[in-house]
């Protein structure tokens, strides 16, 4: 995992401007250290799921904005890491990531509980609305 960790540092060093970088390493890293817990409590592939959470944002930090992050997000990690077998399994995730109100496969709802997670986390005092928190205290559960 230290390979794709690398690679998205020297990724983020290049294209995050300087007052982002810390900012998208903290959130990223955080996100990939949750997905790889989640991985192992829910049987899916460790090494994907760190690598879901490591590039799932980005775009939102290589452009600044939300908008279209996710789709941005999953582009640069595709041209990134197309050797991957699993590189749609990961395209997948990254560009469902932001519709946390819709179920999706297992590597999605993985992502999209992990990111939730780790906002949480950074900010536990933020109002959640109810299916927020509902995949909150689900993955307090898994992670217990």
């Amino acid at each position: 995992m230290n390979t794709y960790l690398n690679l998205f540092h020297q990724y983020v060093s290049k294209n995050v401007p300087l007052n982002l970088r810390n900012d998208c390493l903290k959130h990223s890293e955080a996100v990939a250290g949750i997905c790889l817990r989640l991985a192992k409590v829910r049987n899916l592939d460790s090494t994907t799921c760190y690598i879901i959470g490591l590039f799932h944002d980005i775009g939102l930090y290589q452009r600044n904005s939300h908008k279209l992050h996710a789709f941005y997000s999953s582009t640069i990690a595709e041209s990134l890491l197309s050797d991957r077998t699993d590189i749609s399994v990961i395209i997948l995730a990254i560009r469902n990531h932001s519709k946390k109100e819709n179920i999706h496969d297992d590597y999605s709802e993985c992502l999209k509980d992990a990111d939730l997670y780790a906002k949480y986390l950074e900010e536990p005092n933020v109002v959640y609305n109810a299916a927020e928190t509902e995949r909150i205290n689900k993955v307090k559960e898994e992670l217990k």
